[in-house]
């Protein structure tokens, strides 16, 4: 499918995948004048227009300014492709498209942190991790995702060709120990010559084989010198998993946030890994950090973070509640199987098996509160 491009001396115009029919002309409100035509080039729709306008399009089209765009970007307001941030930076004047959340495309969520998505076993619906690669001449890799050779290639192709332009690879980092989130890490580190890092926590538990360096903790800052210097700041969350780690960009607010939230799918907090009133309190120390943008491990970009981060804690204090009514109604001592029909009511049968690992979850966390009580027989509530 080719890309769309809309380009001129002052202004881009971002455009969807074929939101424009080839060899169709456009209007922008500008005194009625057609100012712009489409033409096909080498892989590329490109679109060239006699002016800029900043009078609104109607959607999906919309301009910007290029210094608006670059400021927007900076904050982490908004993703751009590999071709895109080349524009931006005046490198090449020919390619802007919006990012797609999976697909062979990379994008720049602020300028300097890259993401791809690659495929891995991820519980679905998911089926994709986002990886990383931060640092305009310092860099780091957070997430060696996948245990797909052909991803790995592809992985290593990336990451070469961004060395190819001054890029050091300087570290390997995970969040977090869970196999979708590490089981490239041996390949990516002899492929790459870059060391693996991340928290205690998580190197005392990945899979036999994979040996991290134990060397971030809650606070550390991984500073990364180079034309758009970065410092990334390590936020311990566990609750998902022990040693789970958030990455905070300082300079554009952008928020890697592993297994804490999720784009596509949702987040598993299974008993003996997770920790619901971890969880629930790491939750609450994210939304704390004032962070703009927030990407999760699987899926797109997600804003504001506040609002994401209070709708998670939120939904999952509903849950709660659904189990304690679930099982204040119960006659009888509850397994959590029990509790289902009525705390999971909204959920397809198909989603019981992992929400009766969610259920206990949740009694674990009520009996710690004083609400609930584990029984030979089963759970009753207090």
């Amino acid at each position: 499918m080719p890309a769309r491009v809309v380009i001129d001396g002052r202004a881009i115009l971002l455009a969807r995948r074929d939101d424009l029919p080839l060899g169709e002309r456009w209007d922008l409100p500008r005194d009625g004048d057609t100012i712009g035509v489409v033409e096909q080039r080498d892989e590329l729709v490109i679109e060239r227009v006699e002016s800029a306008s900043e009078h609104p399009v109607a959607p999906p089209l919309a301009w910007h300014t290029l210094d608006a765009l670059r400021a927007q970007w900076g904050r982490a307001e908004i993703a751009l492709t590999a071709d895109a941030a080349s524009v931006v930076r005046g490198i090449a004047r020919d390619a802007i498209v919006l990012a797609p959340i999976e697909g062979e495309t990379s994008i720049e969520i602020a300028p300097s942190l890259r993401m791809i998505a690659v495929r891995t076993p991820t519980l679905p619906p998911a089926q994709h991790t986002n990886l990383f690669v931060i640092g305009s001449r310092d860099a780091v890799l957070i997430e060696p995702a996948t245990p797909d050779r052909s991803e790995l290639d592809r992985v290593a192709e990336w990451v070469g060709a961004l060395e190819a332009t001054g890029i050091t690879l300087r570290a390997i980092a995970a969040t977090h120990h869970h196999v979708d989130h590490v089981s490239g890490a041996r390949a990516l580190r002899d492929a790459l010559a870059a060391p693996l890092v991340a928290h205690p926590e998580t190197a005392r538990r990945t899979p036999r084989g994979i040996t991290f360096e134990p060397s971030l903790a809650d606070g550390s800052r991984i500073v990364l010198d180079g034309g758009e210097p970065i410092t990334l700041r390590a936020v311990l969350t566990p609750g998902h998993a022990p040693g789970h780690l958030c990455f905070l960009d300082e300079r554009s607010g952008a928020l890697i946030a592993g297994d804490m939230i999720a784009g596509v799918g949702t987040i598993l907090v299974e008993p003996g890994d997770g920790d619901m009133a971890l969880y629930l309190e790491s939750l609450r120390r994210l939304a704390a950090l004032d962070a703009r943008a927030i990407v999760p491990a699987h899926g797109g970009v997600m804003r504001p973070p506040g609002i994401v981060l209070e709708r998670y804690v939120e939904h999952r204090l509903a849950r709660e509640r659904r189990v304690l009514d679930a099982l204040t109604a119960h006659a009888t001592p509850a397994r959590p199987g029990d509790l289902l029909p009525m705390a999971y009511a909204d959920a397809p049968r198909s989603a019981w098996p992992l929400a009766a690992l969610s259920t206990e979850a949740h009694l674990i966390k009520l009996e710690h509160d004083g609400r609930a009580k584990r029984t030979e027989r089963g759970w009753v509530a207090v």
